[in-house]
């Protein structure tokens, strides 16, 4: 399986932040300024896949519980659902260190985010799908080949339902 040449773990201090460079600032700064202080208060984990044998990143991700309100689902997505806002897992940054790129590692994270949120939606809390604000085209192109959907409200804002990612062999 290809995630096992990538062992992704939660972020520890010790980790290579310093190197990690993505080609996105705002990226790049989280991980390095904010990632850190942000899963020891319990806001969002970060995740991170570490090249073999090393302590140096070579991509991360991270995750929050949020909501999505019923209004910016598309009618087919509504079906179903109560008319108020839908729990969610907010994947709030995914990010591969230049030296990483190419090789599926996005994908690797994305899957490993996705796993993560089907098991707490099938055993702990009540979730309906992943959710992202991809930070710009590219970012939205990725998700977009993933199965995610626009949400009504920005074209950025894109949405995956849990019933999707249980039929998933992840």
């Amino acid at each position: 399986m290809a995630d096992s040449m990538w062992p992704i773990v939660p972020l520890r201090a010790d980790y290579d932040r310093p190197a990690f460079d993505c080609g996105k600032p705002s990226l790049d700064t989280y991980l390095k300024s904010y990632a850190l202080q942000n899963q020891k208060k319990n806001i969002s984990p970060t995740f991170v896949a570490l090249y073999p044998g090393s302590n140096r990143i070579a991509g991360y991700y991270t995750v929050s519980s949020g909501s999505v309100a019923f209004e910016v689902l598309s009618k087919e997505q509504q079906k179903g659902l109560p008319k108020y806002p839908i729990p969610v897992v907010h994947v709030g940054r995914l990010a591969v260190d230049q030296t990483a790129q190419g090789q599926r590692l996005g994908e690797v994270l994305l899957m490993d985010a996705m796993r993560r949120a089907k098991r707490v939606a099938t055993s702990e809390l009540g979730i309906c799908g992943v959710e992202v604000n991809a930070l710009d085209e590219q970012a939205r192109t990725f998700y977009l080949k993933y199965g995610f959907t626009e949400l009504a409200d920005d074209k950025l804002h894109l949405y995956l339902p849990m019933n999707v990612i249980v039929q998933l062999s992840l």
